[in-house]
């Protein structure tokens, strides 16, 4: 991992420990469970409102997929460094 991607994740990283950060996925979570999918009359609202259940999801899981790629790049490095001791 280059030091820029390290830098990338750290930065990430620092924003998921703000309690602000914090305080806007619980609001993006409240957001979501006050959709209502039953109550949409026509196509055109329908594909509205998935697009912005979309980027709420963004939101809401967009921590789980930073830690998940930085422990992917991470264990690739391992995987390096064991193939490169053989």
């Amino acid at each position: 991992m280059t030091n820029e991607d390290e830098q990338y994740y750290e930065n990430f990283f620092d924003l998921f420990a703000l309690e602000g950060w914090k305080q806007y996925v619980k609001d993006a979570e409240t957001s979501k469970e006050n959709f209502i999918i039953e109550n949409i009359d026509n196509e055109k609202t329908l594909f509205h409102t998935r697009g912005q259940l979309d980027v709420i999801n963004n939101i809401i899981n967009l921590e789980t997929k930073i830690r998940y790629q930085f422990d992917q790049l991470k264990a690739e490095e391992m995987e390096e460094v064991d193939v490169d001791d053989e």
